[in-house]
């Protein structure tokens, strides 16, 4: 059974996560990772996570973790003394390598720096644009070690079923027209196309996904910039008082005697119409309600009053602010739209693999049982149709498991 991180509980685990990758290091089989600098989720830690061989990262647990610096992803795998990183994005790949050493060593699982190499898609620039901003200072200590530990053949996990390796070799598709009827044989093949289109489907939400993730994440640091230059732009040009604060404190020296409120706020020579239509109905005992709309709309307009008061940089500023907060939440439920779509898009592939997969093994016992019964049967073919056999018996024990 693979050890996998599947929820967010899991992955605050310490003891899970070392073992997750203490056989990432060990081990030389390609999997899923992602990789943060700062994780919201975990608190403002860098986040490493990894899926099994042939297993796709939760789609799920990736929802839960996206605050925080973008969510680059790729494959890892070990050759020799190097584990290879190859990124979907490009990366800063000095500045990561630093960071990803950082994971697996407080996860006590260290990975000397030299060891850690950074990949990127053919054709790709080396570093992304904008990514210098996001790592300034990598000022922490490394692990003291020389090399990766030893590889640990029992630690080999065999890759899990997934819509790119559901295709059989030419030989075991021959045997399998021969000793299969055709309506099996049909269903097989249709679920399988079926599957493929998932997986397509799935492809593109995730690149989707990531886009609007790297785009959200801009307009988070530019609002923070702009909260920041709002807060500390606070003098107002003009030093006159606001004179909706004053018209406040009048109607406080009239004790919240609605007659007396409303004669006050009517000599104002500030806009008091629509304060005035909404006390107008109001009964002699409701000094309260009086006193909530009265301050309420004081503050209101005295805030708009102190904003007309500042600088054309603050108003600009405020202004941007509107405009990208509002993109910003657009931005939310557009992707929390694709979220909700991957997620079902995921769950009906997974459900759909599982009926393939009880089908398939089905299939493939009953052709063992009449291969071995063949004399002109190689042992090569009864090896991998034996290999095919496990790794669909694994599939389906793993699924019940998850029931």
């Amino acid at each position: 059974m693979s050890i996998r991180i599947e929820t967010l509980q899991q992955l605050q685990d310490p003891a899970l996560l070392e073992q997750v990758l203490d056989r990432l290091r060990r081990t030389t089989r390609p999997r899923q990772f992602a990789y943060k600098k700062r994780c919201k989720a975990l608190g403002d830690a860098p986040l490493l996570l990894t899926a099994p061989p042939g297993r796709k990262l939760k789609s799920t647990l990736l929802r839960q973790l996206r605050l925080g610096t973008p969510t680059y992803k790729g494959v890892v795998h070990r050759e020799g003394q190097q584990l290879i990183f190859t990124f979907t994005q490009t990366v800063n790949p000095t500045q990561t390598a630093r960071w990803i050493a950082k994971c697996m060593h407080d996860a006590k699982s260290p990975v000397p720096l030299k060891c850690i190499v950074i990949r990127f898609p053919y054709g790709t620039s080396e570093i992304q644009q904008g990514e210098t901003d996001l790592t300034t200072s990598d000022d922490f200590d490394l692990p003291d070690i020389e090399q990766l530990p030893n590889v640990d053949d029992t630690l080999e996990e065999l890759e899990e079923l997934n819509s790119s390796n559901i295709v059989e070799t030419p030989t075991l598709e021959g045997l399998l027209q021969k000793h299969t009827s055709s309506k099996k044989l049909r269903w097989l093949q249709e679920t399988e196309r079926q599957i493929g289109e998932y997986e397509k489907a799935s492809n593109e939400l995730t690149s989707t996904i990531e886009n609007l993730e790297t785009r959200l994440y801009a307009l988070e640091v530019e609002i923070a910039e702009l909260t920041q230059l709002l807060a500390t732009e606070s003098e107002p040009v003009s030093t006159a008082p606001n004179p909706w604060n004053e018209l406040f404190e009048q109607c406080q020296q009239t004790n919240w005697s609605l007659d007396e409120i409303r004669d006050c706020i009517a000599e104002s020579n500030l806009s008091t119409d629509p304060m005035l239509k909404e006390l107008q109905f109001l009964s002699d005992d409701e000094e309260m309600k009086a006193f909530r709309i009265v301050r309420q709309h004081c503050l209101e307009a005295a805030q708009k009053w102190a904003n007309a008061s500042k600088s054309t940089e603050w108003k600009q500023a405020q202004r941007r602010h509107q405009s990208i907060t509002q993109s910003y939440q657009q931005l939310c439920n557009e992707l929390e739209q694709h979220q909700s779509k991957l997620e079902q898009t995921e769950r009906e592939q997974e459900l759909t693999l599982q009926k393939f997969s009880k089908r398939k093994l089905d299939v493939f016992q009953k052709l063992k049982s009449i291969l071995l019964n063949d004399q002109t049967t190689d042992d090569s073919t009864l090896n991998v149709l034996n290999e095919r056999i496990e790794q669909y018996l694994l599939s389906v024990e793993d699924q019940s498991s998850t029931e």
